[in-house]
């Protein structure tokens, strides 16, 4: 197991691990600098494949060549006393979902939302896993890109992020020394680090409601029936309910689809409103597609 993965395994399994990272304390603290550095060791790489990329290098997602050769390169940015992933492994449904909560910046506003609590602990132990996250997630996509190199904006998205996650968690252990130790301490208690997290997803719940409030408060009176209807219609058409993240990725691209096409959005909507006039009907289909994009749908669930 490495630094990273006291976060993300089984409970008695990263106990044990995190009891031998207490042994030797200095020597984690030393291997959490070291991240930094790595980080900035990938960069250029990163570069040099967007690059091979866009100019169409015959060796992109071939078995050798440079392509492989910088991908090679870039996985041993990844040690095993940082992060330790099977060659296989993905990132679960719970850690996707994470990940593109990160992506879409609700763990900055989470952890501010924590420390202005005076939650140190819980906000510190909420930053060092989505640096944990953050970090496997670039591994999972890098490995893909053996024979899917579209993922390497992924990557690049994930490295911005890894930046601002890691910048978060050294201002925490600056403003407390003793933190580390404490996080690494927290993650040999089995009862509390479920404590912890428990808190931190009811946390976040919360923050997410309280957001989605807001957001329809500020875009006035509830949306016309008509919209939530032609919406559920268009949900339906395009597979939801979604039982895992993958297929409300693929979902959700259909669902963009369906909303962009004149001819499908207006047969749908004539079936709910058979005596609107065309010229209603295009107006309320112009209307209908601001709310979306709006986002004032996102109160609806996709998944079952």
């Amino acid at each position: 197991m490495g630094l990273l993965d006291i976060f993300h395994s089984e409970p008695e399994r990263r106990k044990r691990h995190a009891e031998k990272l207490i042994q030797n304390l200095k020597a984690s603290r030393t291997l959490l600098g070291k991240s930094a550095d790595l980080h900035a060791q990938r960069c250029p790489i990163i570069e040099e494949l967007d690059a091979i990329i866009k100019r169409r290098d015959p060796s992109v997602g071939q078995p050798k060549g440079r392509y492989a050769t910088l991908l090679d390169r870039l996985e041993r940015l990844y040690p095993e006393e940082l992060i330790d992933l099977e060659r296989e492994e993905d990132l679960s449904d719970e850690e996707y979902r994470l990940m593109y909560a990160i992506l879409n910046e609700h763990h900055l506003k989470m952890n501010s939302s924590l420390r202005r609590e005076g939650c140190e602990l819980e906000a510190a132990c909420s930053c060092f896993k989505h640096l944990a996250i953050i970090v496997k997630a670039q591994l999972v996509h890098i490995r893909k890109m053996r024979t899917e190199p579209e993922h390497l904006p992924d990557v690049g998205d994930l490295m911005h992020k890894e930046t601002e996650a890691g910048m978060e968690l050294v201002r925490h252990l600056r403003a407390n020394g003793a933190l580390f130790e404490e996080i690494i301490r927290t993650a040999t208690d089995v009862v509390r680090m479920t404590e912890i997290e428990t808190f931190l997803s009811e946390h976040h719940q919360k923050m997410w409601e309280a957001e989605q409030k807001a957001i329809r408060k500020a875009m006035g009176p509830e949306l016309p029936g008509v919209f939530v209807r032609l919406y559920e219609n268009v949900i339906e058409k395009a597979g939801a309910p979604f039982s895992d993240v993958e297929e409300a990725m693929r979902g959700i691209e259909e669902i963009e689809r369906i909303i962009k096409d004149d001819a499908l959005l207006g047969a749908m909507l004539k079936r709910l409103r058979p005596k609107f006039t065309d010229a209603r009907r295009d107006a309320l289909i112009k209307e209908f597609r601001n709310a979306w994009s709006d986002l004032r749908f996102d109160h609806i669930d996709l998944h079952t």
